[in-house]
């Protein structure tokens, strides 16, 4: 029998466990209401209070549930203390540095859950965003004085380990890759769970490794080539990629080319051949020219990591042109925000944030043209180097600094 409380119902969404089976036989440590930790107890003759969210959020810690049956058996792995696993964490802000692998406690999958084995993760320029945190001002939304969330990685592909009983399109052992940005990241770890949605079947014939390059980068350079509106590049078009060497530019380059446009590339000097075997047309050494003082006018004009203002690089556009940032320092990207909607009206040339960006769990539709340009061999995944999670700082620090020629992967098996 179910007693319906506001409790149960709050304890259900924080913690991801159904308080209505007894038949589980789930037993639970919870907070009671002095901020204590009581005793795990089981469902029959009493009134679970689950606020386990409350702690997590104080301590960074996720409560221990310890299901028994075949949930468990799901748990464990060879030579591993039961219930625990490594993770790459964080409890402040700040560079690459203060990112630590330690063991925490393994999450259990309930109700549309899917507790996914990972093979391996790739670092986005996200991950250090939220590290800075950079811009300044997210903070507003991550947490003023320290991140609330602790978890670290968002590009993920493994195995489904085991289900909640919610689930109807996984099941243990499929192969699926995903992006945790919407759903607490933790992609650097031995496990990670999320809502099924999180995830889809990774293709037949593609490996984790390229998988793993795939859900977070190549959508944003996927939707940054188009408008909310639906207008896109054409054939023929103009397409400039600034920053055309890192996470999002190499899959940018590839989709324009694939699109019909004439490309050119903007890195620093020592990649510029990389740009170039990308398929870019022409690629600008960013060390030594400034693509907005050349003269060149640009249908779509695509800023991984914008450090020009909107004033400088409006000139760089052709009439009716297109400029679409996707992150960079806090003044480039507030000018965006603020003066993006009153120069896009006064000079007829729209240019902004992309905002309207969805991500991979709500956009089946480029995942799977992103599945169709890579089955043609029209864009392929380009990994730059593999850490394995023990040396998770390095890979950040690797890419926080530049220097990757596209993806920086983490293996944890």
């Amino acid at each position: 029998m179910r007693v319906a409380t506001p409790l149960c119902a709050r304890a259900e969404r924080a913690t991801g466990i159904d308080m209505a089976r007894p038949d589980d036989r789930t037993f639970v440590p919870v907070l009671n209401l002095r901020g204590g930790r009581s005793r795990g107890q089981p469902a029959t003759g009493r009134l679970w209070v689950g606020l386990s969210r409350v702690r997590a959020r104080v301590a960074g810690r996720i409560a221990r549930a310890r299901p028994t049956g075949s949930n468990e058996r799901a748990r464990l792995r060879s030579g591993k203390q039961e219930g625990v696993m490594k993770a790459a964490v964080r409890d402040r802000y700040g560079p690459p540095e203060i990112v630590r692998v330690e063991d925490v406690d393994m999450p259990v999958p309930a109700g549309d859950q899917a507790l996914v084995r990972v093979e391996a993760a790739s670092v986005n320029r996200a991950d250090l965003d939220g590290l800075g945190p950079r811009p300044a001002f997210a903070r507003l939304i991550i947490g003023i004085r320290a991140p609330r969330n602790h978890a670290v990685g968002i590009d993920v592909a493994g195995v489904v380990e085991s289900i909640g009983p919610a689930v109807t399109r996984f099941k243990p052992g499929d192969r699926v890759f995903g992006d945790m940005f919407s759903f607490g990241a933790g992609a650097f770890a031995e496990y990670t769970c999320a809502p099924e949605r999180a995830f889809q079947l990774i293709p037949d014939g593609m490996s984790f490794e390229d998988a793993a390059t795939l859900p977070h980068s190549a959508i944003l350079a996927l939707q940054s080539l188009r408008l909310r509106k639906g207008r896109t590049i054409e054939p023929g078009s103009h397409v400039l990629i600034d920053g055309a060497s890192g996470n999002v530019g190499p899959f940018a380059v590839q989709i324009a080319k694939a699109m019909g446009a004439e490309v050119t590339g903007v890195c620093r000097t020592e990649k510029v051949e990389f740009v170039r075997s990308l398929g870019a047309d022409h690629v600008i050494d960013y060390t030594a020219v400034d693509y907005t003082r050349t003269g060149e006018r640009y249908d779509w004009i695509v800023d991984t990591d914008s450090h020009h203002s909107l004033l400088a690089v409006r000139h760089a556009l052709r009439p009716g042109g297109v400029y679409v940032t996707l992150g960079g320092t806090g003044l480039p990207i507030l000018g965006a925000l603020l003066l993006g909607p009153v120069i896009s009206r006064a000079a007829g040339k729209p240019m902004g944030l992309l905002i309207w960006w969805r991500p991979f769990n709500a956009a089946p539709d480029d995942v799977g043209r992103l599945k169709d340009l890579i089955a043609a061999g029209k864009v392929r995944p380009v990994i730059d180097r593999r850490f394995p999670l023990s040396q998770i700082v390095e890979a950040l620090r690797y890419v926080d600094d530049g220097k990757p020629k596209g993806k920086v992967l983490i293996i944890t098996t």
